[in-house]
């Protein structure tokens, strides 16, 4: 399911009513141009590629960082669920207020 705005466009893309099934969770893109379904995986590798960058490739087979990204990413798509128990559309630029949490 894919919404799509003009390219280059200084206009807010607004999620369109029937966009998801109900419960179910969107995020829109950061070029705000399509909302895609809400995929854990994807805050999973950004937490793994913070650690990548911060501490070198070894990390990529520690337990430790592969234990903390687990836990990470539990504890955020548990505060969105909670947040959203309807489900809904998330902005990747809103996201930012569950680090504050």
């Amino acid at each position: 399911m894919t919404e799509t705005a003009p390219k280059h466009s200084n206009t807010t893309l607004l999620p369109p009513v029937g966009v998801l099934e109900p419960g179910k969770l969107g995020v829109i893109s950061r070029n705000r141009e399509e909302i895609r379904s809400f995929d854990s995986k994807r805050i999973s590798r950004a937490i793994k590629n913070a650690f990548i960058a911060a501490e070198g490739e070894a990390t990529t087979t520690s337990t430790r960082v592969y234990a903390i990204v687990e836990e990470l990413t539990n504890q955020i798509v548990s505060t969105i669920n909670n947040r959203y128990p309807q489900g809904g559309v998330l902005s990747t630029l809103k996201t930012s207020k569950i680090k504050s949490s």
